[in-house]
């Protein structure tokens, strides 16, 4: 019995700690583009990255993705497969020949009930096609959402969510703290459009999307993303949320330099990076996006401590996947 003790004492102390490049990596999630496909494969396998995003110009049909995800998986177990579908006419499932009704739609026209059996039909598709990430739904009061009222978006979402857990879906709601009314020359954060993700959180919502908007009265200068006083103060501390942060595109924040975003999202309490497309330029956007932040922690503009934080809070949400 002793030397058994002994024996997990040694073993503990052994276990190989993951370098800061393994930990980086899995705050990255890459675009797939069919021109990439093996090079995609190869590098997951490598562990390069750990999530892809899957866009709706991404795959030709159902028997294309299906192979496509289950490569990924026997590449990399526990790779974080996402998608953004919640209906409407940007939607992957209704070019593969699913229904593809909107959220707005659904909370026009389907009672409660009605809306559980349509997305419990919508994430046991997703699940087939193996699919185990959905960056949806949207909780903005003013976006591709379920409208403007904000107790219906809140119990219309958490019944998305929960159809989503029933099949192995992790849900992504987005985008917090709430997008504005786009003909407004302000944003300001109000109790209404907050509230859809206070009821997720204590229900236990798993994953957030931290939108790019500004906040007026809460932080004029940054976007949400880039705040920390939205990220780190208001959404975990205040809120209690602990799960992982999302970022928006980073593709479509080109306005700044691609560096400065990643250290900003980062410092301001954000884990996975999204960048749609595979390559940056002419080099693989997941290689230069390590980089950079490995660069950034050399420079002491990120801390080690930042990171392996990310790192615990992505890998207990893959710890969630069944496949």
């Amino acid at each position: 019995m002793r030397f058994l003790i002994f024996l997990l004492i040694c073993l503990n102390l052994n276990a190989k700690e993951p370098s800061l490049r393994e930990q980086v990596s899995q705050m990255i999630m890459v675009g797939v583009k069919d021109s990439s496909t093996k090079t995609l494969l190869s590098d997951a396998g490598y562990g390069r990255f750990g999530g892809v995003f899957i866009s709706e110009n991404s795959v030709k049909n159902k028997v294309n993705l299906k192979s496509l995800t289950k490569s990924l998986k026997q590449k990399q177990s526990k790779i974080l497969i996402a998608v953004a579908e919640q209906g409407g006419d940007e939607s992957l499932l209704k070019k593969l020949g699913y229904e593809s009704m909107s959220l707005r739609d659904v909370a026009n026209s389907l009672d409660i009930n009605l809306a559980k059996e349509l997305f419990l039909k919508r994430a046991n598709a997703l699940k087939e096609l193996g699919i185990n990430v959905n960056l949806a739904p949207t909780a903005d009061l003013y976006g591709d959402s379920f409208g403007k009222n904000s107790a219906k978006t809140s119990l219309y979402a958490l019944v998305f969510i929960d159809s989503m857990k029933e099949a192995g879906v992790i849900s992504v709601m987005k985008h917090f703290p709430g997008q504005c009314d786009i003909h407004s020359n302000t944003c300001l954060l109000t109790k209404e459009t907050l509230s859809p993700f206070q009821n997720a959180i204590n229900s236990g919502i798993l994953a957030i999307v931290v939108g790019k908007f500004y906040v007026d009265n809460i932080d004029d200068k940054n976007p949400a993303l880039f705040s920390n006083i939205i990220t780190d103060k208001l959404l975990r501390d205040e809120l209690g949320f602990n799960g992982v942060v999302f970022s928006v595109d980073f593709k479509n924040l080109n306005s700044i330099p691609l560096k400065e975003r990643i250290v900003r999202f980062i410092n301001a309490g954000g884990d996975v990076i999204l960048f749609s497309d595979f390559y940056i330029s002419d080099r693989k956007s997941a290689e230069l996006i390590t980089q950079h932040i490995i660069d950034a922690v050399n420079e002491k503009r990120i801390t080690k401590e930042r990171i392996m934080a990310s790192y615990e809070r992505i890998m207990k949400l893959k710890g969630e996947i069944k496949d």
